[in-house]
């Protein structure tokens, strides 16, 4: 009983703390993309500029090269985040395959006497045990 209730506990926790990094993660990923969109309008722009004569080349190159610049660490950052959110995804696919799996372990523990299937039931789910 004491299992139940606490396995319903740790999941909602555990859920909702996902929930949280993957709302997070899905609105920085949205904010480095609307950076991704300003910094390529602002190339654009640095063209037009040169071509009206308002830029040197040289003016042009490096404001064009900080540009590219800030937006591969942008995209960069757009990756990570992106990793971010699939390895949350994926956690949280493990959860949900792993509790069910430890409860049927406990209820089969709980169930038999035989002290070698009690065993491997252990070992089904432990690696090791130190005392």
């Amino acid at each position: 009983m004491k299992a139940l209730r606490y396995k319903k506990t740790w999941c909602k926790k555990k859920k909702s703390k996902n929930n949280i990094q993957l709302q997070q993660r899905a609105l920085e990923k949205k904010k480095k993309e609307k950076q991704v969109n300003d910094l390529q309008k602002q190339k654009n722009k640095l063209h037009d500029l040169l071509e009206k004569g308002v830029y040197d080349i040289g003016t042009f190159l490096e404001r064009q090269k900080s540009i590219v610049i800030r937006l591969k660490t942008t995209q960069e950052e757009i990756e990570q985040l992106e990793h971010e959110i699939k390895d949350v995804l994926e956690r949280e696919k493990h959860i949900h395959q792993f509790v069910p799996r430890i409860k049927n372990i406990l209820e089969a523990y709980y169930a038999t006497e035989d002290i070698e299937k009690k065993n491997c039931l252990l070992k089904s789910v432990l690696e090791k045990v130190t005392y």
